[in-house]
């Protein structure tokens, strides 16, 4: 239960408000320049109070440093490989394969239907 002597939370959490509550869509708009999390990576929950995913921020931070700690493994050379030669030389393969085979023009106003 909240005591009564709790000061009021206001929309701000930046260090002048000394507040933590933070929107989920909008800010103040003297805030624009010290946001502290995106508002992709906060949960609201009943009552209004705003918490932050736990598994979001970890993935988020994750996906900054992959670049720092990315090693050519096995794997990773033969995704690149698929990726690279592989998947874009069938794709130009079936693309020569079939250049003239179909004939993808649909009929229109005036063309006579034995031509199809």
């Amino acid at each position: 239960m909240i005591s009564t002597s709790e000061p009021k939370r206001s929309i701000c959490s930046c260090s002048t408000c000394k507040s933590t509550y933070i929107p989920p869509i909008t800010y103040p708009s003297h805030q624009t320049n010290h946001l502290q999390r995106p508002a992709e990576y906060i949960i609201a929950k009943m009552g209004g109070h705003v918490d932050y995913d736990p598994a979001l921020l970890k993935w988020n931070e994750m996906h900054r440093n992959r670049t720092k700690f990315f090693r050519l493994n096995s794997r990773a050379a033969k995704l690149t490989f698929w990726m690279v030669v592989a998947i874009p030389a069938a794709t130009l393969g079936l693309s020569y394969w079939s250049e003239g085979r179909y004939e993808l023009k649909g009929k229109r106003r005036g063309d006579i239907i034995k031509e199809f």
